[in-house]
């Protein structure tokens, strides 16, 4: 069974998205990337998140966008994704959602996922990453609606 959802934030992309947050059978939930980016079809771990969780990534991912578009001209890897009046917020959140985001490695929630950018989006506003994101369901336990 596939299904399409909303990609709400991509948070690691490296010649593919890593992880993030989308809506899986219409709740938030973390994903991750398991197995490679070589492999031809891509599946990914999922866990759902609290409703406190996607409050707080939806800020970040709003400071993160606002930052993408105006960013310094330089970065390294010390450069903080956040524009001066952002950076203080973006600090204590951080952290927060490292550690809510993760998900774990024994998770059995596991959908392949193919992206694609929604057709309503505002490049402007979304700097690109306006994205649904179909699964297709793998995993044994991929078929339960959990509330996070």
């Amino acid at each position: 069974m596939t299904i399409r959802e909303r990609v709400h934030g991509v948070l690691g992309y490296y010649d593919g998205i890593l992880n993030g947050v989308a809506d899986f059978h219409g709740h938030p939930h973390a994903f991750e990337l398991h197995g490679d980016l070589d492999d031809e079809v891509l599946t990914y771990r999922l866990a759902p998140i609290s409703p406190e969780t996607m409050s707080q990534f939806e800020e970040a991912w709003g400071i993160w966008l606002r930052w993408e578009q105006h960013p310094p001209n330089t970065c390294d890897s010390t450069t903080i994704a956040a524009l001066p009046q952002d950076r203080s917020r973006y600090a204590v959140l951080k952290p927060i959602l490292d550690a809510a985001l993760k998900v774990p490695a024994d998770s059995l929630l596991l959908a392949r996922g193919e992206f694609v950018q929604r057709p309503d989006a505002d490049p402007q506003h979304d700097g690109g990453w306006a994205m649904d994101v179909e699964w297709t369901c793998v995993g044994p336990d991929s078929h339960h609606i959990v509330n996070g």
